[in-house]
């Protein structure tokens, strides 16, 4: 795996403390091919949150500390991202985003590769290359679905269904 390190601080696994981070790629991991941060480690996302929101406060952001970006920097795709990498405001710095969901990495993956936080809860996920792609959520009422060539059902707390669908083309 090869990921781009220039200008970069990323989150040292073990600790619960975000550092800087600035770019995201894709990754081999237990749970596949996955976004990563810059040191490789998985990248995850939380259901709970909505497009531009973070909604890890307090305690979660003990086990879930946020991608944050370098003071002044923009976030950077590395390979095999496609989709939109931006920036939102918390407390402890610029969250990086993907396609507007912000992106978290997990306290108990100890090393490059793991992926100890996939499905944790029902509410964290990684988020898979084949999705990487163009990564769309859509609410039940958001019909009709598109064309797609795969469809995963994952539930939020709400009870509300969260697809994610990956579009053909």
């Amino acid at each position: 795996l090869a990921v781009a390190m220039i200008g970069v601080l990323a989150w040292t696994p073990g600790t619960a403390q975000a550092q800087a981070a600035t770019s995201v790629a894709t990754g081999t991991t237990a749970a596949g091919e996955v976004l990563v941060g810059p040191t490789g480690m998985t990248l995850y996302l939380f259901t709970r949150d909505a497009p531009g929101v973070s909604n890890c406060t307090g305690n979660c952001l003990k086990a879930w500390p946020p991608l944050l970006a370098d003071a002044g920097a923009t976030p950077s795709a590395g390979t095999g991202i496609t989709g939109t990498l931006a920036l939102i405001d918390r407390p402890e710095g610029r969250q990086i985003t993907y396609n507007g969901w912000p992106l978290y990495y997990y306290a108990k993956d100890a090393a490059v590769g793991d992926a100890k936080g996939e499905n944790v809860g029902g509410v964290w996920y990684t988020l898979p290359r084949d999705v990487a792609k163009q990564v769309t959520y859509l609410t039940a009422q958001d019909q009709p679905l598109p064309t797609v060539r795969q469809v995963t059902v994952r539930t939020a707390a709400s009870k509300v269904p969260f697809y994610v669908v990956v579009h053909e083309g």
